[in-house]
């Protein structure tokens, strides 16, 4: 497959001589490229902000449409997930999409010997940043469109072949009730918005997470900013439902936009 996007068509087009040197996976890699290999794209299709692939006999975009809108799209060089144009990846203030990963990685001090839970994979970018740190990471996804998504970006290769990664298609809610108890050595939660599955901000999912941890486990969870105005924001109500479940040591990491919570 040869990833595309309006950037690099408008490359093509310009291009000159029987050779060229392009990245034809959304920036993963650069190699010289002989032009015969890019005819039969219809590049005057290449438009907008949106990924492109083409197989060698059609062009299509990098999106699937059913109840939702699911598509990746650039963001400082690197594919991000977007449903119904929201971002799926915190990205503000951080260079790259890849960099919040590493950073919660880094955060939870993944080391080689450890055992990660990672309960949402997403584009599997935090999964693929604890493995490059030598741990061993279960992570699930329930949300197939976003498991096809995953599969045709470059970027998420290491979710399916890296070794280090057990990648599980199916819901964590219904996974971890199956699990043993302290499992893991580092948890990282990190769900959609609670409109979107608010099981997974609940007593009893902390409770299980709490069950799952090892004694002298982390845990970082992704809870957004915290509310304005009046009522109870939802970091507030995470960090009195984590507590509840036993969790201590619980404090706020403002760039994460998440809490870090320690099993004693």
């Amino acid at each position: 497959m040869i990833f595309l996007t309006e950037g690099l068509a408008k490359e093509i087009i310009a291009g000159r001589g029987e050779e060229t040197e392009l990245s034809l996976d959304l920036g993963r890699s650069r190699r010289r490229v002989k032009r015969k290999l890019l005819l039969g794209i219809p590049l005057e299709k290449v438009r907008g902000d949106y990924i492109y692939i083409w197989n060698g006999r059609m062009l299509s975009k990098a999106a699937i449409a059913s109840e939702h809108y699911y598509r990746l799209r650039m963001f400082s060089g690197i594919p991000v997930l977007e449903i119904d144009g929201l971002r799926m990846q915190l990205v503000k203030e951080f260079k790259t999409p890849m960099e919040y990963g590493k950073l919660v990685a880094a955060k939870l001090d993944v080391g080689k010997s450890d055992r990660v839970l990672d309960t949402c994979a997403g584009l599997g970018y935090t999964a693929i940043a604890a493995a490059a740190r030598g741990a061993e990471v279960l992570t699930f996804e329930k949300d197939q469109n976003v498991v096809e998504i995953a599969k045709i970006n470059p970027w998420s290769r290491e979710l399916f072949s890296d070794e280090k990664i057990e990648f599980l298609e199916g819901d964590v809610l219904s996974g971890i009730r199956r699990m043993d108890a302290g499992r893991f050595d580092k948890i990282v939660h990190d769900p959609p918005r609670f409109s979107l599955a608010g099981e997974l901000y609940s007593l009893g999912f902390y409770r299980e997470l709490f069950r799952v941890a090892k004694k002298g486990a982390l845990l970082f969870h992704y809870a957004g900013n915290p509310g304005r105005g009046k009522g109870r924001s939802i970091g507030n109500g995470v960090a009195e439902r984590l507590e509840k479940a036993g969790w201590k040591k619980i404090r706020r990491v403002e760039k994460l936009q998440g809490v870090l919570a320690r099993k004693l």
